[in-house]
């Protein structure tokens, strides 16, 4: 099969989107790819390419770092191939070129996601040195057929025992809440599992995260009745793949993906630590 490779451009995302879709089972929009893009940190490099079939974009690879586990010389990798185009070579070229554009960094360690659903997503890793390093399990729920009132004598139960849920926008008239928040999962993720070593994010760039697109609602619990200080962050994620529309024509998510919390103490008034949830799935070679 005959294929042309050469650089991503603005006008792939639609594409980019689809082949997210088919390999990942992740449903993105191109507003909120480019939104991810523009939020970069500026000392991460990135580099992308598109493989073409008669004129079709039917792959995608990319090289990025992030800016929470920045090594100069660590990259994340990503090739992706619509399953009617796998095994003619458009992976492995890919994989290639994109190792080209790395050489000149030296690079010492590379890591890719991958699904173990996709059996050969694993092997095309591992037959280019990846191994293994880590596992994480996605929760999602499905608000169609979610009943919350099975739920509902937990929650009087906290309610009894002091603990508020909040929306973010509940606790914006605060002391300095984005810095007490940035301050919590500063020192939450420091033990959170991971292959590479973390860095600390910069304010000026987590503070970009808070206008996510894609994050439906950012909610805090606490309690009032003890004297420690602590609170917790509870994110909820839209899957684009869960919309639907009323009468009226509004949108409605119906799907929520990728849920975590986490508390430590900080300085915020009348807020207490509760469990702690994150995880991620790593291969690094």
């Amino acid at each position: 099969m005959r294929f042309a490779i050469r650089p991503f451009a603005d006008s792939d995302y639609p594409a980019l989107c689809a082949i997210i879709a088919d390999v990942f089972d992740q449903l993105f929009t191109p507003e909120s790819l480019r939104d991810e893009e523009a939020r970069r940190d500026p000392k991460c490099r990135h580099e992308a390419w598109v493989a073409e079939v008669d004129g079709q974009v039917v792959a995608f690879a990319d090289f990025n770092q992030w800016i929470g586990a920045y090594h100069p010389r660590k990259f994340s990798v990503m090739v992706a191939v619509l399953p009617a185009y796998r095994r003619q070579g458009i992976g492995g070229a890919l994989y290639n070129r994109l190792r080209e554009a790395l050489a000149p960094t030296d690079p010492i360690a590379l890591s890719c996601d991958a699904k173990e659903s996709r059996p050969e997503s694993i092997r095309f890793l591992e037959r280019r040195g990846f191994a293994e390093k880590m596992r994480s399990w996605e929760s999602r729920l499905d608000l169609t057929a979610f009943d919350p009132s099975a739920f509902a004598a937990t929650v009087d139960a906290a309610g009894a025992r002091g603990y508020e849920f909040l929306p973010l926008t509940a606790v914006r008239d605060l002391p300095d809440y984005a810095r007490q928040i940035y301050k919590m999962l500063s020192v939450a993720r420091r033990d959170v599992p991971t292959v590479q070593a973390q860095t600390e994010i910069p304010f000026e760039q987590w503070i970009k995260s808070l206008s996510r697109p894609h994050l439906l609602r950012l909610s805090l619990s606490g309690n009032q009745r003890r004297t420690t200080k602590r609170f917790c962050m509870h994110e909820t994620w839209r899957s684009e793949r869960g919309h639907a529309t009323d009468q009226q024509g509004k949108t409605k998510h119906l799907g929520l993906q990728a849920l975590f919390c986490l508390g430590v103490p900080v300085e915020m008034p009348g807020f207490v630590e509760p469990p702690r949830l994150w995880g991620f799935v790593l291969s690094l070679n």
